[in-house]
């Protein structure tokens, strides 16, 4: 018994120097069994699986809105306003609307939410997004999707191997570090998102946050520009927004587009003639569609956001997302208390 012991204890030490050498922060690394398309992916639907709160509002969109929604900061402003939410930004990376119908389908599984808010930009809506959809094709051959409906008994054990050998919980980071990292001493460490909180908002890696001087050149050069290039807009991804909806109100539930600001947009879709285009569309739709709400914030708040609100051209810092989060808050807030799905007046 003694000899299994000290065999034990040695694995078990020669395991944690390794982690230690190899990850810059082992101890925030998804074990390999819950693990998705991207990092942070994987830290919020943990979350997710673990909070015992019982959430009556989740937010949805890309990366904008993943750095831009601080729940804990919109369920206070909503209190404020008469409104008992309990919110989690679901939001990830380099996603469209698509994503999000097999996403509820296929692996949400709580109860319903009572309220739907989709951040929405012109990237969502074009047929000229690729990216995307290799993300979402990511997501859903991802171990953590493909695991979604093994026992608790059998998370339980994978959880309790992954403390015990972080090597062995963590093999699919291990993958991406590679040899040459033990012997040049690299710490392993994706730059992107960290987790801040229990609710799934997340502020941009301190590595990626662009200098003030940068933000302003850019801003200038980009943040008004015109530009040949026109929205195209996809039918898979309306009819992605139109499944959604059903989705959601026949589950007792209401959906909420919402746009969001930024200082710049470097992609060929940030012109001012794509994103008259994209309000248009926008308005369009919810004409079509009145049980669908639309909050068209961004032009409003537009000129009150400055350099100390963005990392870069368009995902906040946390000033940013806390101004946001309070604006949203007040906007949504006579929809939410109304009750009932119903045009946007």
């Amino acid at each position: 018994m003694a000899y299994v012991l000290a065999i034990l204890a040695v694995t078990i030490a020669a395991d944690r120097v390794l982690a230690q050498h190899l990850y810059k922060d082992p101890e925030r690394l998804v074990p390999a069994y819950r693990t998705f398309n991207e990092p942070s992916v994987g830290f919020k639907l943990h979350e997710l699986d673990t909070t015992d709160v019982h959430l009556n509002t989740v937010v949805l969109g890309n990366s904008r809105t993943y750095a831009a929604v601080n729940p804990d900061v919109f369920d206070h402003r909503l209190s404020e306003r008469g409104v008992r939410a309990e919110s989690f930004n679901l939001a990830q990376p380099t996603i469209d609307t698509r994503f999000w119908p097999p996403f509820f389908e296929r692996f949400y599984d709580r109860a319903p939410p009572r309220n739907v808010l989709l951040g929405i930009m012109p990237r969502d809506i074009d047929v000229r997004n690729p990216v995307a959809v290799v993300q979402e094709a990511a997501f859903l051959a991802s171990p953590g999707f493909k695991n979604r409906h093994r026992t608790r008994v059998w998370k339980d054990a994978e959880e309790a191997l992954a403390d015990l050998y972080s090597l062995q919980g963590r093999g699919n980071e291990i993958r991406h570090a590679g040899p040459r990292a033990l012997l040049r001493g690299d710490k392993l460490d994706r730059p992107g998102f960290r987790p801040r909180g229990d609710r799934g908002w997340a502020v941009f890696d301190p590595s990626l946050v662009l200098p003030k001087g940068e933000l302003a050149a850019n801003a200038r050069r980009l943040a008004h520009r015109n530009g040949s290039i026109r929205l195209r807009v996809g039918a898979s991804q309306i009819a992605a927004i139109e499944r959604l909806d059903l989705d959601i109100r026949a589950k007792g539930g209401c959906l909420t587009l919402f746009t969001l600001p930024v200082l710049y947009d470097r992609e060929q879709l940030g012109t001012i003639e794509v994103q008259r285009e994209f309000e248009r569309v926008l308005r369009a739709f919810v004409r079509a569609h009145p049980t669908v709400g639309l909050v068209d914030i961004a032009p409003r708040v537009q000129a009150g956001y400055g350099l100390g609100d963005f990392a870069d051209g368009d995902h906040m810092t946390p000033t940013g997302a806390t101004k946001f989060s309070n604006q949203l808050a007040d906007a949504v807030a006579p929809r939410l208390r109304s009750g009932a799905c119903r045009a946007t007046p």
